[in-house]
C-alpha cells in the first residue's frame, strides 16, 4: 500500500518485528519487488541487523546518550540486494561492527565532550 500513492519517500519503522523468520524473509522480499517496480527512497528503522543488510544501500549505526551516530556502513553495490545469503554473512559482519566511541565524525564528538 506505501508504494501505491507513488510517494517520494517511504519510511519504515520495524516493518517485519512481529513476525517470523519464514515471513520477515517473505516480507523483505515483497518490499524488494516493490522498490524494483517502483524504485523510491526509503528509511528503514530497525534493530535487526538483518533487516538493514537486506534492504540498505548504507546503515548508520546508533548509540550513546545522547544517541549519535557511531559507524556508518556503506553497502558495496554488489552486495546490495544480493539474496538471503549475502544478506545473512553482511549482517554477522555488522554483528562484528560495534564501536563504543564514534568513527565517523569526530568534529561531533569533539563537541559533545566540550559539553560534559
Amino acid at each position: 500500500r506505501a508504494f501505491a500513492m507513488r510517494p517520494d519517500i517511504v519510511l519504515l519503522d520495524e516493518p517485519f518485528v512481529s513476525l517470523d523468520p519464514t515471513m520477515a524473509e517473505r516480507g523483505r522480499q515483497v518490499l524488494l519487488d516493490a522498490w524494483q517496480h517502483r524504485p523510491t527512497a526509503g528509511l528503514l528503522v530497525t534493530h535487526d541487523l538483518l533487516d538493514a543488510a537486506a534492504l540498505a544501500d548504507r546503515v548508520l549505526m546508533l548509540a550513546g546518550s545522547p544517541t549519535r551516530i557511531v559507524a556508518e556502513v556503506v553497502i558495496p553495490p554488489e552486495n546490495r540486494r544480493a539474496g538471503t545469503e549475502a544478506a545473512h554473512a553482511f549482517a554477522q559482519q555488522l554483528r562484528l561492527l560495534r564501536p563504543v566511541e564514534p568513527i565517523l565524525f569526530p568534529d561531533v564528538s569533539a563537541a559533545s565532550s566540550d559539553r560534559r
